[in-house]
């Protein structure tokens, strides 16, 4: 087996496992490839656990996606020296072994948090118009007159308001919403100068007209839209999640969708993801995106820049910009 360089990038492998690293950010490449790593793209689409066990075990970084970077995996890289995510969410990678083996785990921080706000506020503005509905109709000959809902003077309720909540958070300024946000670090500087309010969970989903959700997948998170959440909410309201398929039981907002609980909900992400025959992708009150939301000229190349940043600087043995 051959061996890790001992210092700097020079001589460096790079495994690419991000399908969207590299071609929407060339200068991330040319970066890496300038300080003297070699960037091998092996996977066609998402690798699964035995692809990245043939291959993993030569490269001194991964540029990481949606791939389930195990322990195994992680077990089988000897000389694996930093896990660099072509994002945010790492419930992909085992960060804990990672840390425990003593490899940075990096994020793209803050690249996406314009993009993200930006397509949550399309799922809203199509849901709560009827977009999808409206144009499939015309493309089927026909020509109804949907009525939809008017944002300005409603309540927007955000659940995690990190860096894409706020973003999100600073958008309803411009449609007339009252927001409410509920998460357990406040940020009492930006709620003042935003006109946000801290509020229970409870408190927002009673009281909010649209609720969007920005968190992370913890086991604390992991299936937070359950049917008691659902319950909790208007039966006019309308849910928006472009975080994480995980955060919501679909079976669960199926369920509600089709009995009227709410009044419809749109997503960005699934828990499995292409999803498969869902029963949600049946119904004329949900509407759905193919996780898009960082996908952007500009995210894209922050993504790229930031993640092939954090790799360089962890092979110089420096601090990466964002670190786990």
């Amino acid at each position: 087996m051959s061996v890790a360089p001992a210092n700097g990038p020079a001589g460096a492998r790079i495994l690419v496992a991000s399908r969207s690293f590299g071609p929407n950010c060339p200068k991330a490449v040319e970066a890496l490839q300038a300080a003297g790593c070699e960037v091998v793209w092996p996977f066609e689409k998402k690798p699964s656990e035995d692809q990245l066990l043939a291959v993993a075990p030569e490269f001194d970084a991964i540029i990481s996606g949606t791939e389930r970077l195990s322990a195994r995996v992680l077990d089988a890289c000897p000389r694996l020296r930093v896990i660099s995510k072509h994002g945010v969410g790492i419930e992909n990678i085992d960060v804990a072994h990672a840390k425990s083996r003593g490899i940075p785990v990096c994020v793209a921080g803050n690249a996406i948090d314009d993009s993200v706000a930006d397509m949550t506020w399309a799922l809203l503005l199509a849901l709560a118009r009827h977009v999808v509905v409206s144009h499939a109709d015309i493309a089927a000959g026909k020509w109804s007159r949907f009525v939809g809902v008017e944002l300005s003077g409603r309540t927007l309720g955000i659940i995690g308001l990190g860096h894409i909540g706020k973003a999100v958070a600073r958008r309803a300024a411009g449609f007339g919403v009252r927001v409410l946000a509920h998460d357990p670090a406040r940020d009492e500087a930006f709620a003042r100068e935003w006109d946000v309010a801290y509020v229970t969970r409870e408190e927002l989903l009673g009281q909010s007209d649209f609720v969007s959700l920005h968190l992370s997948v913890t086991p604390r998170t992991r299936n937070l839209v359950d049917a008691s959440f659902l319950r909790a909410m208007k039966r006019t309201a309308l849910l928006v999640n472009s975080a994480r398929g995980e955060l919501v039981d679909e079976e669960a907002l199926a369920a509600a969708l089709r009995a009227g609980t709410i009044a419809g909900a749109a997503t960005d992400v699934f828990r499995t993801e292409p999803p498969g025959p869902s029963p949600l992708l049946a119904l004329p009150n949900f509407i759905a995106t193919a996780h898009l939301g960082g996908q952007t000229c500009a995210g894209l190349r922050k993504m790229g820049e930031i993640c092939a940043e954090n790799v360089l600087r962890v092979l110089r043995r420096e601090a990466p910009l964002h670190q786990v």
